[in-house]
């Protein structure tokens, strides 16, 4: 495993020397002016890979600025939780998925006033409190390290080719998370899911045949007592939207090999202990019962699930449904956006040179080459096969095929070889008498620094001049090329690469460290102990922080150090648990994390009054408008029903704020469209009258008439549910007045 610090550049043998900041992020002041001869020519494989876009190389480096800071705090990558946010992401999932387990085995019932009473069951217990704002707290961290995840991974550039089916499931996943998240808080029936329930009813009444029945089934169940249905439906949708995100997440990880599951259990051990601390001292707050009868006055909302409540209560959302769409379609897209002019290289193996030593296919972090049967008479059992549809062209099997039967397009060790022994004659070339340190680097940090030194050579400090051959990941540099470098004459070897844990193709600085030092084939030859070799890990834009350091000779691990290294890798997991809890490593990454956790806290208490003061609702809600006439079901129109009142009116002292007109044909068919509506009136007292009036005003259905007082904030609703009358005059079925009928 890569071990060292940022900061640090590492020996082969294990021998740290610490490295100075670089000049205030400005080309170092040892850079010599740069050579009057021609430009170096770019490596033949280089116009092979297409170059990434500006934006891209511009969010990387906002990235990279990011981190700095993060890095200099935990004081090692390895605790920098930028680079583990894909592991901690499914940590976090696995931990709603038992937290909510446990709220919903023991207390949590079904029915409006059922299943708020158990959720105050859980609240009363101090377990069940921590354990449900563990999994409140847990579920606003899943999408904050999704979407952090997802973005760095768009400026690594690590979504076009076969990694489609990685980013596609990952949107959906965003998606999914957000539907569990507003099911979630919606099965509380508090105040912040009765305004769910109101956001939802009048987006399905604006946008959708639907919105009349919705609300009308709601208060159906209700008075009929099938309330428990719906939530029983609601907690199925939430668990439907659970087990669709574990779906995903086997797609999300279906291409990879080795795919890093859950965090080392020093991040498990921290993650747990934070999300606890702040379950103690920052408990969930529980909101009144929903009351449909009353406004909510004031809630605390989540934006990171409820940010669309305010414009939807509103009735303003058509733009923000619109950009979500939009931002979910063109993000959906992005492995195809823009469409490339051609094709990188992908994996191409000489099965005449394959001795089928499998150590390709073991390498390679996205299951590109598999192992098969030979059947060409060849003496090896095994032959490699590669699939191009899985090849993202990183290169790692070139550096790990000790035969070299493994190109990409022109990549090769041959060609990595005629690359080198040419840039070091030329180096001598210009700057005879000088030493020449040769630098194997990746594309991600040529896109933010590299470049000038990859393009032509430069003097450093101390007579050396600096030469750099950039590769599509480090992992492609075979422990060959490190021997060849130093018989053609350069004085020193540096292998500089991305951090541990944040390589742009996963395994390639991993799997490197472990050929130079010899734990992995093909292991540098035994002869180059003791030569100029190096490896630094870090983040892009520190390469000259890396070029500045001397290179000592490689020491290799003594027998009883690499069997110390093998039994420290064999620890049980409590042990790593115990060794991970020591202070100096755990606690800057828990001030981290907690302070993170901390201001996610905050915003998701965010006020929100979602009604101004001074208002008051008049619902009416009549599933069947014709069940007051009293007629059957089915009875067909007469020319008498022609005059009879068709026409539903709302009068609030004298006037008329609503009313719905109906054909006879429509009203009496005996299943006549249920209505369902809200007036909004100022507070105080007043006389309010509903009615079916004809035109000519000789007939009358008067279902309501009476002066009322409205407080602010009181929702006064006029309908029936089943065979009960709401505020209408009398009891079905003489809750109605036939004036003049």
């Amino acid at each position: 495993m890569l071990r060292e610090e940022a900061s640090v550049e590492k020996p082969v043998g294990g021998v740290q020397s610490p490295l100075p900041r670089p000049d205030n992020g400005r080309t170092p002041a040892f850079v010599a002016q740069r050579a009057s001869s021609e430009e170096v020519q770019r490596e033949p494989w280089q116009d092979q890979w297409p170059t990434r876009s500006a934006w891209l190389k511009r969010l990387e480096r906002l990235f990279l600025l990011l981190e700095r800071p993060v890095n200099r705090l935990v004081g090692k990558p390895l605790f920098n939780p930028l680079y583990h946010t894909g592991p901690i992401a499914l940590f976090l999932l696995v931990l709603v998925g038992l937290s909510g387990l446990y709220v919903t085995f023991f207390g949590y019932d079904f029915g409006f006033t059922a299943s708020y009473q158990g959720v105050v069951r859980v609240e009363d217990q101090l377990i069940g409190r921590l354990i449900r704002a563990v999994h409140r707290y847990a579920s606003g961290a899943l999408v904050i390290t999704s979407l952090i995840h997802a973005l760095r991974l768009l400026a690594m550039g690590r979504f076009r080719g076969p990694r489609w089916l990685a980013w596609v499931s990952g949107v959906a996943m965003v998606v999914l998370v957000w539907l569990a998240g507003v099911t979630g808080y919606w099965l509380v029936w508090d105040r912040r899911a009765q305004l769910i329930t109101t956001g939802l009813t009048g987006f399905l009444r604006r946008y959708t045949p639907w919105g009349t029945a919705f609300a009308l089934g709601l208060r159906s169940a209700a008075a009929t007592e099938r309330d428990w249905v719906v939530m029983l439906l609601l907690f199925a949708a939430h668990l439907l939207a659970f087990a669709l995100i574990a779906l995903f997440v086997w797609l999300h990880i279906l291409r990879l090999h080795r795919p890093r599951l859950l965090p080392e259990p020093r991040w498990l051990a921290g993650i747990g202990l934070v999300f606890l601390v702040a379950a103690a001292l920052f408990p969930v707050e529980l909101l009144p019962h929903a009351d449909f009868s009353r406004l909510p006055r004031s809630v605390s909302l989540d934006p990171l699930f409820l940010f669309f409540l305010p414009a939807v209560l509103k009735a303003q959302d058509g733009w923000l449904w619109v950009g979500l769409l939009l931002v979910t379609a063109v993000a959906t897209a992005i492995p195809w956006l823009p469409r490339r002019r051609s094709s990188p290289p992908r994996v191409h193996i000489r099965t005449e040179l394959c001795t089928g030593c499998t150590t390709c296919a073991e390498d390679c972090p996205y299951k590109a080459i598999t192992m098969v049967p030979r059947a060409d008479g060849k003496p090896h059992k095994l032959v490699a096969v590669a699939n191009p549809d899985l090849c993202v062209s990183c290169g790692i099997c070139v550096g790990s095929c000790k035969d070299h039967a493994i190109s990409l397009g022109e990549l090769s060790v041959e060609a990595i070889g005629h690359a080198v022994q040419a840039r070091l004659r030329q180096a001598r070339r210009e700057r005879p008498g000088q030493g020449v340190r040769l630098v194997f680097t990746c594309e991600r940090h040529v896109a933010q620094e590299a470049r000038p030194y990859q393009e032509q050579p430069a003097s450093i400090e101390g007579g050396r001049v600096v030469e750099v051959i950039s590769l599509p990941c480090v992992g492609a540099v075979h422990a060959d090329l490190v021997g060849l470098a130093l018989e053609a004459g350069a004085a020193e070897v540096q292998v500089v690469g991305c951090p541990p844990e944040d390589c742009s193709h996963r395994e390639g600085n991993h799997w490197t460290e472990a050929r130079l030092t010899r734990q992995r084939l093909p292991r540098l030859k035994r002869d180059y102990i003791g030569a100029p070799i190096s490896m630094a890990w870090m983040p892009p834009g520190h390469l000259a922080q890396a070029l500045q350091a001397d290179v000592p000779p490689l020491v290799l691990p003594t027998h009883r150090e690499e069997e110390a290294s093998e039994s420290a890798e064999a620890l049980s997991l409590k042990e790593q648990l115990l060794a991970a809890l020591r202070p100096r490593y755990l606690l800057p990454a828990l001030l981290l994390l907690g302070v993170a956790l901390l201001l996610q806290i905050q915003l998701t208490r965010f006020p929100f009054r979602p009604y101004t003061a001074g208002k008051a609702v008049v619902q009416i809600a009549l599933p069947d408008p014709a069940r007051p006439f009293g007629l059957s079901a089915a009875q067909p129109a007469s020319d008498r029903m022609a005059r009879w009142p068709t026409r539903l009116v709302l009068e609030v002292d004298g006037r008329v704020p609503f009313e719905r007109s109906y054909s006879p044909a429509v009203l009496f068919s005996g299943s006549p469209p249920p209505l369902f509506e809200e007036v909004w009136i100022a507070p105080g007292q007043h006389h309010l009258r509903l009615s079916f009036e004809n035109d000519q005003h000789t007939m009358s259905v008067v279902l309501f008439d009476q002066t009322v007082t409205l407080d602010d904030g009181r929702v006064l609703t006029l309908g029936y549910e089943g065979d009960k009358c709401t505020n209408l005059s009398r009891p079905l079925p003489d809750c109605v007045s036939r004036d003049r009928f």
